[in-house]
């Protein structure tokens, strides 16, 4: 079931407070092709498939510690969200799901993200991959996104809907 601007932005952001600049985030990220809405055309009301809201929300948490998104390709970060989120989903709640993402910059942009997931134990800290010629590396829970979205069953079954459907959003 597409979601609405509101909608979407609840979801990303429980906190009323901040919800009117995740909104405008939302509304950039859609114009910079980040994130993939409806093109309603003039007057009608954009929709983002309901797998939208992990992205917005990888996008929420990699704009809040100072990354520009759209300088870089981050699809190989949503798809290791999307497969915890299914994982989360399907009950595997005792794990704790990272992501690792090297920064490849490189003249033209955007520059390449190598995404890694990480899979533990609750509490433990994962083992990582220090290449030596990457410039700066991030560690980002997944679990804790999860949570946040308060990722269920339910979520994951309007995504494969989604995906299943013919029309494009």
């Amino acid at each position: 079931m597409p979601l609405d601007l509101n909608e979407l932005t609840a979801r990303i952001c429980p906190a009323e407070a901040r919800r009117d600049i995740v909104r405008e985030r939302i509304k950039g990220w859609t114009k910079k092709w980040l994130l993939r809405g409806s093109t309603p055309g003039r007057g009608g009301v954009r929709k983002w498939h309901h797998r939208m809201i992990l992205d917005a929300a990888l996008l929420d948490v990699l704009v809040e510690h100072g990354l520009q998104p759209v300088e870089w390709d981050l699809r190989p970060a949503f798809y290791v969200l999307r497969d915890a989120a299914s994982a989360w989903a399907s009950g595997d709640t005792d794990s704790q799901h990272w992501l690792q993402l090297f920064f490849q910059p490189r003249r033209s942009r955007p520059g390449w993200v190598v995404a890694l997931p990480l899979i533990g134990k609750s509490g433990q800290q994962p083992d990582l991959n220090w290449p030596t010629d990457e410039e700066a590396t991030l560690i980002i829970s997944l679990t804790s996104i999860l949570k946040r979205l308060q990722w269920t069953a339910a979520d994951q079954e309007a995504v494969e809907a989604d995906s299943t459907r013919r029309e494009i959003i």
